[in-house]
């Protein structure tokens, strides 16, 4: 099921429960105040037949029956002969013709019609010829009787009416009459019946409707979304990270899920022409040292080796070109690694010791170069031991390599705050401004074929940034053509107390010059 589907079903499901709702509380209303007018009514017509027909016509009967005397209410009694006298009491009241006429009088054209029945059930007048079954239940005789007017639903000829009994004032003997207005419920049912199908008609035909508008400003409001998709099918299926979304003119949610999806193919494409270059580059450099290797592999078949001077110089031109292999395959692993999420085991570790122990390996492999240590102190860092000693090991490398002879390399290490700073300062041949940018890229060199003949993999850099980055550091450059180069490596400080490191060589140890060559 589509979005723009779901989204018209719930906006018109929410509004059909909200229309229904109101339409049973319209409805509801309507009944009660139809059956209000109709009680209200009811009422009125009781009060005037009272006032204006029985007040002067009702009469009681003279005279004694003593076997009918104080005879008490026995309930309704279908089967009493209407031409009997009626027994009120010790007194006796006969149907009276006067009564009728001129109750029918006062009701002449309405749809109401009335009876004064007795105790017994006896109908003394009525407005109807004949006069309809009025089955009178007990509680309903025993509720007017009592409060003095009862209005109820009762059958009346197998069809419903509305009742209303009121008792009659006729002096002594008023708990033995009842007065009886009633009408049919049929006109009630009909204007009942029309307004269902009018609010029925309203809530369907409004539901109706809104769920096309539905429809409409849902497929209007996404059909951006539709474009996107469209869009970031074809950039998927042609691999053309170069195309862009078309981004909504409006700042809303949908521009800026355009502009993120936008913000992340950027990523993509830079990602995506990396990867290409860093394939392209390690096929390069990869190809370049197999050709020295194949090359010199077929001269020593090819009979070299007879001169033992050439066999000599061609192996270790084989063996250097292994070694070279061996180190960019080794940082190609790494980097390979570090992409991967590879974890680290992070630990305390004493970051002075870790600096001192490549200082003590370096320091001899260089002649000519001095490398020395500035200010120094003691500090500890979270790190994992051996990568962080792969990033300084790079670092002090990189600075060695592109130093001239007699030129000096300078470690520095302090704690400022929070961080961990190593800085390595070189007087070497320095970087050019528009290359600073870059050096911290995948197999970029400044000076290709100067790199090479230094023996360095294009890697070093790159593989110390991620890294430093992993541990929640940084790695900042500040160069100057013909002065140097300064490479400062800043690592948040150890969490726990930083005890006294017991370090082999305090901050007073003076500079070490490397054995000048043979």
């Amino acid at each position: 099921m589509s979005v723009r589907l779901r989204l018209t079903l719930m906006q018109t499901l929410l509004l059909g429960l909200v229309l229904a709702a109101f339409a049973i509380i319209v409805y509801a209303v309507i009944s009660a105040q139809e059956t209000s007018r109709l009680n209200y009514e009811l009422r009125m017509q009781a009060d005037d037949l009272q006032e204006r027909a029985l007040g002067v016509r009702l009469r009681a009967a003279r005279g004694r029956a003593g076997e009918l005397a104080d005879l008490p209410y026995q309930g309704f009694n279908p089967d009493l002969d209407p031409s009997l006298p009626v027994v009120l009491g010790h007194e006796l009241v006969a149907p009276d013709a006067s009564v009728t006429a001129a109750m029918t009088d006062r009701m002449a054209g309405s749809r109401f019609s009335a009876q004064l029945v007795t105790a017994s059930g006896q109908v003394v007048a009525h407005t109807a010829d004949p006069p309809p079954v009025l089955m009178i239940a007990d509680e309903f005789w025993s509720a007017a009787m009592t409060q003095g007017q009862h209005i109820a639903a009762v059958e009346v000829d197998g069809e419903a009416h509305q009742v209303f009994g009121t008792r009659v004032e006729a002096g002594r003997f008023s708990d033995r009459l009842l007065l009886v207005v009633m009408s049919p419920l049929a006109a009630v049912e009909a204007t009942l019946a029309g307004w269902r199908l009018t609010l029925a008609v309203i809530v369907a035909g409004t539901v109706a409707v809104s769920a096309a508008i539905a429809w409409f400003m849902a497929s209007r409001a996404l059909r951006p979304v539709d474009r996107m998709t469209r869009s970031a099918r074809a950039i998927g299926e042609a691999a053309d990270f170069s195309r862009r979304l078309p981004e909504p003119e409006r700042a809303d949610e949908l521009g800026r899920l355009a502009r993120t999806f936008n913000d992340m193919l950027d990523q993509l494409a830079t990602a995506h022409t990396t990867q290409r270059r860093f394939l392209a580059d390690a096929s390069h450099e990869l190809r370049t040292p197999l050709t020295v290797i194949g090359t010199n592999t077929s001269a020593l078949l090819g009979g070299v080796d007879r001169d033992p001077r050439e066999r000599a110089e061609t192996l270790r031109a084989i063996a250097r070109e292994s070694e070279r292999m061996g180190r960019l395959v080794a940082d190609l692993l790494i980097l390979a690694r570090v992409d991967a999420g590879q974890r680290l085991t992070f630990q305390r570790v004493a970051f002075d010791m870790v600096v001192l122990d490549v200082y003590q390996q370096q320091r001899g492999l260089n002649p000519g170069t001095r490398l020395t240590l500035g200010e120094w102190e003691q500090v500890a860092v979270e790190a994992d031991p051996d990568r962080l000693k792969q990033v300084v090991l790079n670092l002090i490398d990189n600075a060695i390599r592109y130093t001239p002879a007699g030129g000096t390399v300078t470690l520095d290490l302090q704690r400022r705050g929070s961080e961990a700073i190593l800085r390595v300062r070189d007087t070497g041949i320095g970087i050019l401004p528009e290359h600073q940018g870059r050096i911290f890229e995948r197999f970029y060199r400044v000076d290709q074929p100067r790199s090479r003949q230094a023996g360095g993999t294009g890697l070093g850099l790159a593989i110390a940034r991620e890294v430093a980055t992993v541990h929640g550091g940084r790695i900042e450059l500040s160069s100057q053509v013909g002065v140097g180069s300064t490479f400062t490596l800043t690592l948040p400080v150890s969490r726990l107390s930083v005890a006294a490191t017991a370090s082999s060589l305090p901050p007073s140890v003076p500079p070490i010059r490397s054995p000048a060559p043979a």
